[in-house]
């Protein structure tokens, strides 16, 4: 596994230097190969002298619900809950935000995670999903329609400096897009409540990269 920045990706980190907005950078690696995160987070700490502020974190949850054929209806690959205990994103932050997608099903693991991982659970993001035609997408649920997903915001040790309270909403309203692709304006939220701080995805897809965030995952095409 070779996690080396290159000099490019060196030159771009600096930019934050100058307050300069900078393009994204992408790490494919496969996050749950034990010391790449600590690897990244100790790079972080190399470069600006501190690790990452908030970090965006989309778990491929599994979810045990089928279509009418009796087939999940899920179209991309899921992992384990203990492949999710394994996870080390504690090594990307000493003090910071987690911003956690779950689902309904898996909402007191996602709690239990974020605590054995130093967080305490601090606040959280709804993000309403809206129709084309109707005023809320019909999505799959099992006692009740989903028409919402929820990101836990958690908090580790204390807020980074320059932090911005009570500017951001807690709500966001959009229409979805494809299975798992999650709303830019959690990133907006993110930015919005620390401006000037260094950002990251873990989980990310070229479809979901951003101005200012290291996106990091093994489904990263054409990386850095």
């Amino acid at each position: 596994m070779n996690l080396a920045l290159t000099e490019k990706q060196k030159q771009i980190h600096l930019l934050k230097n100058f307050n300069i907005q900078t393009p994204p950078i992408k790490i494919n690696v496969d996050v749950f190969e034990k010391n790449s995160l600590k690897i990244i987070g100790d790079t972080q700490l190399q470069l600006r002298g501190g690790k990452i502020g908030a970090q965006e974190l989309d778990y491929p949850w599994g979810i045990d619900l089928q279509n009418k054929e009796g087939k999940n209806f899920l179209n991309y690959q899921t992992q384990s809950i203990q492949n999710f205990y394994n996870l080390e994103i504690e090594h990307l932050q000493d003090n910071g935000y987690l911003f956690m997608w779950t689902v309904a099903q898996q909402l007191i693991q996602a709690t239990a995670f974020m605590q054995g991982k130093g967080y305490r659970v601090v606040d959280s993001v709804v993000w309403i999903k809206e129709g084309k035609h109707s005023k809320f997408k019909n999505r799959m649920g099992f006692h009740l329609r989903h028409n919402k997903v929820v990101c836990l915001v958690g908090l580790k040790g204390t807020p980074p400096a320059g932090i911005q309270p009570f500017t951001a909403s807690d709500i966001i309203k959009s229409i979805p897009g494809k299975n798992s692709k999650k709303p830019r304006e959690i990133k907006d939220i993110i930015k919005t409540l620390l401006p000037n701080e260094y950002y990251c995805e873990v989980f990310a897809g070229d479809n979901n990269v951003c101005e200012e965030f290291v996106s990091i995952g093994n489904e990263l095409t054409t990386p850095d």
